[in-house]
């Protein structure tokens, strides 16, 4: 792990420990009551436990919910204690690496002890104790522990991986800022019900809990959908031995791709899942043109040209596949014009179409074909540092030519 990281976590959790001790300052008299800082430190632990991943590196929990409900209940320290814990707890259950568990310990006493510092603002004399009087200073409280939240963890990925920060923040705020401040909200509604009514609770729960059902149906509907394209596309690359494996192949290659252009994370995902499906068109070609041996006819390279355009209409139909649909339409555009099916040219043509195109190309080119057999790796490679600015695009060969160097050095740097 890069020392920029370490010294990152470092930092953010000495900042935590000293708000931690500054916000202790700030008591609630009486101690508070331990059954329910049991139960909603059990509540927090469980929800992060079971954290719905809704892609390979994206995903959400209900905790947001739980811990509005700690800092509506109890003191800023208190409340950024109980988010620690839990996360802790969670981490261990997970069996999270040590710094990873440390940095999200941090981040939470620092989000959850703000966002409990705003909600008591003496300034402001709140709380008020009526939920509509208290609403407006709870929506800030919960907007200010979202963006710390969401800040925090783009500048890790920052520092980590090389991502852009205000992409990655705005990104994730336009995504998840909706759903967190209303999960926040039945937090605070859940915090008001018990201080009234401590058995009431158990009605506010039922709504948190079809929540997470929706979200975890949502994921696997999500999940049904892209294994479902996938197949399909993979039945094509199944007809015979010669292509076997060949959008795996592409998809990794793509990926790779993109992570050395450090594109976004929600732009990577796209391209990815582009890649894996790209000649999902080809579904309705015969054998006899896929497999043709000689050279194809007029019509034949006619029906060949469609297969962007059918595959971007298959994938289109489905809302996952908004973004990846137009990537899947424009793989086959040559960076100088002269490809299908709409003879784009240059920036004209999506920066994930032109990773493909490479990606597609090498692995043609290094693998056996029904019309020739493959090129040596080397030569492979050189066909495509030749064909930059011409069929491919100049930044994306350059990338491809750093992920090979880190696959195999010595291909990488050819004869």
């Amino acid at each position: 792990m890069p020392l920029i990281v370490k010294a990152y976590v470092v930092s953010v959790a000495t900042a935590a420990v000293a708000f931690f001790l500054a916000a202790l300052r700030q008591t609630i008299q009486g101690a508070p009551p331990l059954g329910m800082v049991a139960a909603l430190v059990a509540l927090l632990t469980a929800a992060e436990v079971n954290y719905v991943n809704l892609s390979e590196r994206n995903g959400v929990s209900v905790s947001p919910a739980f811990h509005s409900a700690c800092y509506v209940l109890f003191d800023p320290g208190t409340a950024a204690l109980m988010a620690a814990g839990s996360s802790i707890l969670a981490d261990i259950v997970g069996k999270r690496p040590s710094l990873k568990a440390a940095f999200n310990a941090a981040q939470y006493i620092l989000c959850i002890g703000v966002a409990g510092l705003i909600y008591r603002s003496n300034a402001l004399s709140y709380p008020r104790g009526e939920l509509l009087e208290d609403l407006p200073v709870f929506a800030l409280s919960a907007a200010a522990a979202y963006m710390i939240n969401v800040s925090l963890v783009s500048l890790a990925l920052l520092f980590a991986e090389g991502r852009e920060f205000f992409w990655t923040l705005c990104r994730q705020t336009s995504i998840y800022l909706l759903q967190y401040l209303s999960l926040a909200g039945l937090g605070m509604l859940m915090a008001k019900t018990y201080i009234r009514e401590p058995a009431g609770l158990l009605l506010i729960l039922l709504p948190v809990g079809f929540v997470y059902a929706s979200i975890r149906r949502y994921a696997e509907l999500k999940t049904e959908t892209r294994l479902a394209m996938e197949a399909l596309a993979d039945s094509i690359d199944q007809r015979d031995d010669f292509t076997f494996e060949h959008s795996l192949r592409v998809a990794d290659h793509s990926f790779k791709i993109a992570r050395e252009l450090k594109l976004p994370e929600g732009a990577t995902e796209d391209i990815h899942l582009a890649a894996r499906i790209h000649d999902l068109g080809k579904v309705g070609l015969t054998n006899r043109v896929l497999f043709k041996r000689g050279h194809l006819s007029e019509l034949e390279w006619e029906r060949i040209r469609e297969h962007p355009q059918i595959g971007e209409n298959i994938a289109g139909r489905l809302k996952f596949y908004r973004h990846s649909a137009t990537i899947l339409r424009h793989h086959h555009e040559n960076y100088d014009g002269s490809g299908y099916p709409d003879g784009l040219k240059g920036d004209n043509i999506p920066i994930g179409a032109r990773i493909i195109r490479v990606a597609d190309a090498f692995d043609a080119m290094a693998t056996d074909r029904p019309y020739r057999k493959a090129l040596p790796r080397t030569k492979a490679i050189e066909q495509i540092r030749d064909g930059s600015g011409t069929l491919f695009c100049p930044q994306v060969v350059r990338a491809f030519m750093k992920v090979i160097a880190e696959e195999d050095p010595i291909d990488a740097r050819g004869r």
